[in-house]
């Protein structure tokens, strides 16, 4: 009897169902892959946005210290990354897989600690400048920041198995900080340990002024004698710390900063201390004068005399604070510049690049 189908038939009947069954396939798959993109830019898209500003942030404290504008600042991060957090969660899951989500939340989460763990207030000041506040402080941020990295890292690891397990193929990111940076960690431990033993003095530097104008006494030396000292202890400090990747020019900057003020207080600031020292005597022998000007017993001769000193005084006193002024702007400024330049990329996006030569 013949058959029904002949051999070509079944073939192609074989071939038919397979053909479907492998379209079918990549099709689903294709479903399944736009499906978990979809997800997957659902949840990274808060994640950059929050992230680019959490690094912004991150800069401008490293760089600029714990000023009035980072505490008014923080509480505005933290009310992004508050919302970040909530679109994070209110994403719906794919497949039911919790697993990445988990590890978003958690990114989120060592965020928001970090920011909670700064300050409330300004502590880094130039005026108000306190190291040991400062020291703790940076111990905190690096604290904090590691954590911030170790969750970056296992979100990484997670979104990884996500691909895997759904098929999905190209590169991914995450939109959160790279995750190999426990070296810049170092390189800003370092920078700022640094930055603060110049603000120290910087600090002391600015309060020897502070009392030439406001001294009544002899407190403007006493002052002057701490800078000396501070200065010379801070050149010690600084010698302490080991130079970073044969770093040299954040180092010397801050060598010349130091030495600057220890010469300053040495030298020059003897000077105005000297001339502080007649201004008091001349402001108490003009008061004596606009006391005793009618009486005709009073020798005028004195004061008048008294005047033309101090009027050459002011001018060579007017004129050194210039000069002064001119040297400490070039100082401190060639010290912010090279900070900035050493510290600027260290923390970056996935995608970013960090140039380590910096």
């Amino acid at each position: 009897m013949q058959k029904y189908f002949s051999r070509p038939s079944w073939q192609l009947l074989i071939s038919s169902f397979l053909g479907l069954f492998i379209f079918t396939s990549f099709n689903s798959l294709a479903q399944t892959q736009a499906a978990a993109e979809k997800y997957l830019n659902s949840v990274k898209k808060p994640t950059l946005e929050v992230s680019s500003s959490f690094l912004e942030y991150t800069k401008m404290v490293i760089l600029e210290g714990f000023t009035r504008k980072a505490a008014r600042d923080k509480n505005s991060l933290l009310k992004d990354v508050q919302e970040g957090r909530k679109e994070i969660e209110s994403t719906m899951l794919f497949n039911g897989q919790e697993f990445l989500t988990n590890a978003y939340l958690n990114y989120f989460t060592a965020m928001e600690k970090c920011l909670n763990r700064m300050p409330t207030f300004e502590i880094e000041s130039v005026d108000v400048f306190d190291q040991d506040s400062a020291d703790k402080f940076l111990a905190i941020e690096i604290q904090e920041l590691e954590s911030v990295l170790q969750e970056s890292n296992n979100l990484r690891s997670q979104l990884q198995k996500f691909c895997f397990m759904n098929n999905v193929v190209g590169k991914k990111t995450t939109g959160s900080l790279i995750t190999k940076q426990s070296e810049a960690i170092k390189v800003i431990e370092y920078a700022v340990r640094i930055k603060n033993a110049v603000f120290d003095v910087r600090r002391i530097n600015r309060q020897f002024f502070v009392s030439l104008r406001e001294d009544t006494g002899c407190k403007s030396e006493l002052v002057r004698k701490k800078l000396s000292e501070s200065a010379t202890l801070a050149k010690v400090k600084l010698s302490a710390i080991p130079t970073f990747r044969a770093d040299h020019k954040l180092k010397n900057a801050s060598m010349k900063n130091v030495r600057y003020y220890r010469l300053s207080s040495a030298r020059i600031y003897k000077k105005l201390v000297d001339f502080r020292i007649k201004e008091l005597a001349f402001i108490q022998l003009n008061a004596e004068y606009k006391e005793n000007r009618r009486n005709p017993e009073y020798d005028q001769t004195p004061y008048f005399e008294a005047v033309k000193r101090f009027s050459k005084l002011i001018k060579k006193n007017r004129k050194e604070v210039k000069k002064l002024d001119k040297n400490r702007l070039k100082m401190e400024k060639s010290f912010d510049k090279a900070f900035e330049s050493f510290v600027e990329n260290r923390f970056l996006l996935e995608g970013q690049t960090w140039d380590r030569k910096k």
